[in-house]
């Protein structure tokens, strides 16, 4: 079962940023709250 994710970079002079735009059944699963911020290391 797969689902379609749209991922978009936007490039600027001194920084890009990343926008992915995920499901609500994938959000879920991560558990992903309105708002929130997952920081990796």
């Amino acid at each position: 079962m797969g689902y379609q994710t749209k991922i978009q970079l936007i490039k600027r002079v001194n920084s890009e940023q990343w926008y992915v735009n995920f499901p609500a059944a994938v959000a879920q699963a991560i558990e992903f709250k309105q708002g929130s911020c997952r920081m990796g290391n």
